[in-house]
């Protein structure tokens, strides 16, 4: 039999692919190495912005998620300053990942898509250079499915797409644009916390940050990330530097584990002859805080108006499946790309750089707000703050700072411009040169 669209993966991206095709019309085949009933179980910060589901139309049932919280407090190395954010449409809700990922099942295989579970996909299919299906290993052996379009949702294992004989799309991502993760769900003893929050430290999480996350009913989301090419140990670090902390004192442990996240931009190009790529496998994850579970939903529901439309005009390859790309940077590509600019300027800043940028207020809790909705940078950069920075030898962080900002911008509208198939290559040496201007990351410690 072959099928329309068959999609690897049945995580966020892939269910959201799947149900959406399926409700469009289209023959659907989804395929996941778990067992149907542990489909949904995943290591993650278990938290998702409200506006994710406003924006997919999704209305979230009770038991998928423990409780909400009204925003996120963020913290500076030494912890004298603290920014709040809150905004009523950006409420985070704290999910239990295995509810909500039965739900986004149940969604796909009402809506008519096929489920294989505990399915291990090895390798694509070529017809003419094309894909056209999978070859795995299944409950009953060997197996191979063939379809006309094949969705590569299969996360940071990307089983299909570093398949493909093309070094574009198959390219593995760099180790210092991914997270190596390790988190904790952990009964507390002490009092209830209303935000979400977070850590900066670049020495004790070297490139990204830790967190401690509100379940609800006396139980945290606690963990850290670490960029991958530190080389080291997420789990080491978080039992030395976060599990001491007093919001976690006298704490038992409920259930841990560790995975790796892109935190980059998008891939420049999301589709081959064939083959569409989305959630964590097309790095959709957000740069900023290294949320993904509402990015990969929509990217998955993108793949799938764009397959439907392509099916039905007869083309399913790179030209045909090109539109994808386009609208999937127009909804969110463009601003994660913006975001990847300011990720890349807070890992090559130093915590004093840190503790006194938050303590004079350069960038205020307003503009990561704002940050966090478009992509946009304003700074608040005052004579009294240049003074004060120059006075302490490190004018050049406001000088790097405001050049990001410039640059956020750049990118952002280069993202929004996102070409036709035909002007590919010109685009991309456009967005290499003004990534260029900024200055490589340097290995600086305060």
């Amino acid at each position: 039999m072959r099928y329309d669209l068959l999609v690897v993966g049945a995580g966020c991206a892939g269910c959201m692919a799947a149900s959406t095709a399926s409700k469009l019309g289209l023959k659907v085949l989804l395929l996941d190495r778990k067992d149907e009933a542990s489909i949904g179980e995943k290591v993650c910060g278990d938290a998702l912005g409200s506006h994710h589901l406003d924006s997919l139309g999704l209305a979230l049932p009770r038991e998928c998620y423990h409780s909400t919280s009204p925003g996120v407090e963020i913290h500076s190395p030494d912890l004298k300053s603290s920014f709040v954010i809150e905004d009523e449409s950006l409420r985070a809700i704290s999910l239990d990942r295995r509810a909500f990922g039965q739900f986004l099942l149940r969604q796909a295989i009402s809506a008519g898509a096929e489920l294989v579970d505990r399915f291990h996909v090895s390798s694509p299919i070529f017809e003419g250079g094309a894909v056209a299906g999978v070859r795995g290993i299944g409950k009953d052996g060997a197996r191979a499915y063939g379809a006309r379009v094949v969705a590569e949702c299969s996360g940071t294992a990307s089983v299909v797409r570093r398949g493909i004989p093309d070094a574009e799309i198959s390219r593995p991502f760099p180790k210092e644009d991914v997270m190596a993760c390790y988190r904790e769900v952990r009964r507390t003893k002490g009092e209830a916390l209303d935000r979400l929050q977070i850590y900066l430290d670049q020495e004790k999480t070297p490139g990204g940050y830790a967190w401690i996350f509100p379940l609800g009913e006396g139980m945290v989301n606690a963990g850290l990330g670490i960029r991958a090419s530190e080389g080291a140990s997420p789990k080491e670090a978080f039992l030395e530097h976060v599990a001491p902390m007093e919001p976690l004192a006298g704490s038992t442990l409920v259930n841990g584990g560790g995975g790796l996240v892109p935190t980059s931009k998008p891939m420049d190009s999301m589709v081959y002859d064939g083959l569409m790529v989305a959630g964590d496998s097309a790095s959709t994850v957000s740069p900023m805080h290294g949320g993904g579970i509402g990015s990969s939903m929509l990217s998955g529901k993108i793949l799938a108006e764009v397959c439907a439309e392509a099916l039905s005009a007869g083309s399913v390859e790179r030209k045909g499946l090109w539109e994808y790309n386009k609208r999937y940077m127009a909804a969110y590509g463009a601003k994660q790309a913006s975001l990847n600019v300011f990720r890349k300027f807070l890992q090559d800043s130093t915590n004093e750089e840190i503790n006194f940028g938050m303590a004079h207020g350069i960038v205020k809790p307003s503009d990561v707000l704002l940050a966090s909705k478009v992509g946009d940078l304003n700074l608040s950069i005052t004579d009294k703050a240049t003074r004060a920075f120059r006075g302490i030898g490190k004018l050049d962080f406001l000088v790097r700072l405001r050049r990001t900002a410039r640059v956020m911008k750049a990118v952002k509208k280069l993202y929004l411009e996102y070409p036709d198939f035909e002007g590919f290559a010109g685009w991309v040496a456009k967005v290499r040169a003004v990534e260029s201007s900024l200055k490589p990351p340097k290995k600086r410690r305060s």
